[in-house]
């Protein structure tokens, strides 16, 4: 699925894909990346970041919704 980030300010469109069997790889980053390493969350604990409004990232918002989706589907 995708998503507009901020319809009629911007054409900014997300695309979502769901990934599977992936495992951790240490590249190095190139010179101008300044990357956070991620934080893991089980599904539950995402769900209550949101709730108490921890988490206000509209795209993992819009990914968890399309990952339940797809999931009521299967």
């Amino acid at each position: 699925g995708g998503a507009w980030m901020a319809p009629g300010f911007t054409s900014e469109y997300v695309h979502f894909f769901l990934a599977t069997e992936l495992s951790p790889d240490a590249l190095d980053p190139d010179e101008d990346e300044d990357l956070s390493p991620p934080i893991a969350m089980t599904e539950d604990e995402l769900r209550a970041a949101i709730d108490s409004g921890e988490l206000a990232d509209a795209k993992t918002m819009v990914a968890l919704t399309l990952l339940e989706r797809y999931r009521a589907r299967t």
